[in-house]
């Protein structure tokens, strides 16, 4: 171990990047080439995280195509206009419910599990 003089400054150094990533690979995603196993999951959690998002983006659409007809229906009753809207974005909250039960536990509720598990165990 060298050992640094007063008169020396102390020099930081960047961490060494991993040598089996490629230097165009950005650092918040996984190296892959260890683990084909890894990219496999990563692209089916890329692929999902796709569809979700396009799913969302047309449910938006959708919600204001019917929140648009609604309004043109009513014409102007600002009231019942309200009640309409809030109707509709419980009907949207719930199928949101149903849709994401349908696709399984979250992060959250999995970690809940473990936990669970582990402490069953002992």
């Amino acid at each position: 171990m060298a050992v640094l003089s007063k008169s020396q400054p102390l020099r930081t150094q960047s961490p060494p990047r991993d040598p089996v990533a490629p230097a165009s690979t950005p650092s918040h995603l996984p190296n892959t080439s260890q683990s084909p196993l890894l990219g496999d999951v990563y692209q089916l959690v890329l692929q999902e995280f796709k569809a979700f998002k396009e799913e969302a983006k047309q449910h938006q659409e959708d919600v204001q195509t019917q929140l648009r007809q609604m309004s043109e229906q009513i014409g102007g009753n600002r009231r019942y206009t309200e009640t309409a809207i809030t109707a509709l974005r419980r009907e949207m909250q719930e199928k949101r419910r149903k849709r994401m039960a349908m696709r399984g536990p979250t992060e959250d509720q999995w970690s809940d599990t473990d936990s669970t598990c582990h402490s069953a165990a002992n």
